[in-house]
């Protein structure tokens, strides 16, 4: 049986570093609506662009229509086996994706919210080297610095701490309630976040039976 697997969490949890790793090691085709959208930040024009852009930097979410529209033209066929990072995110995605292709599986990657916040308003990135640093979990040699290109790192305005505070409370209000929704159709997997990267994917393929 092919399996479409959604993966829950705050912002920052892991849930993409986790999603991806399960991708690679068992090909399994893996969509990051986050990422998708800030690639049209930065490459897209028009409209659609304009709007995505003014969301992220505000911390609003994407309207349903149009991150769906993302996604069902994102995915392979619906035939084959996919991973969803980001999507759904509110109980009207969640019923929308349910009526085109049900999911098999949701993965919660639970973790605590202050933990996020640590997490998420520490991120600085080196534009060139694409190298992330955390400045309370893995700061560089030299503060402000990459320590391999040398150039001075930034922080994402997604990251900045207003705006990580209003994706935290937009979390709470739209997405939490997904996790009874799949608890109530008996396919919620819940895993601890805060341990170990390969910790917690060892507890995924545990609790995802790979």
């Amino acid at each position: 049986m092919n399996k479409k697997i959604i993966f829950l969490g705050y912002p920052g949890s892991g849930k993409g570093t986790q999603s991806a790793m399960l991708s690679k090691e068992f090909s399994i085709y893996s969509l990051s609506t986050g990422d998708a959208f800030r690639q049209m930040m930065k490459e897209g024009k028009g409209e659609v662009a304009d709007q995505v852009r003014n969301c992220v930097n505000n911390g609003i979410l994407v309207s349903d229509e149009l991150t769906f529209e993302v996604v069902k033209n994102s995915l392979p066929s619906i035939d084959n086996s996919w991973i969803l990072d980001g999507f759904p995110r509110n109980l009207n995605q969640a019923k929308i994706l349910n009526e085109f292709c049900p999911p098999t599986e949701v993965i919660l990657v639970d973790i605590d919210e202050k933990i996020i916040f640590q997490r998420l308003t520490g991120r600085r990135l080196a534009k060139s080297s694409g190298k992330m640093y955390n400045v309370f979990l893995n700061p560089p040699k030299t503060e402000g610095i990459c320590d391999e290109s040398g150039e001075t790192l930034i922080q994402r305005d997604d990251d900045k701490a207003e705006i990580v505070q209003k994706r935290l409370e937009v979390y709470r209000l739209e997405t939490e309630p997904l996790i009874k929704y799949y608890q109530d159709k008996g396919i919620l997997k819940k895993i601890n976040g805060d341990l170990p990267i390969d910790e917690v994917y060892s507890n995924l393929r545990e609790v995802l039976g790979f």
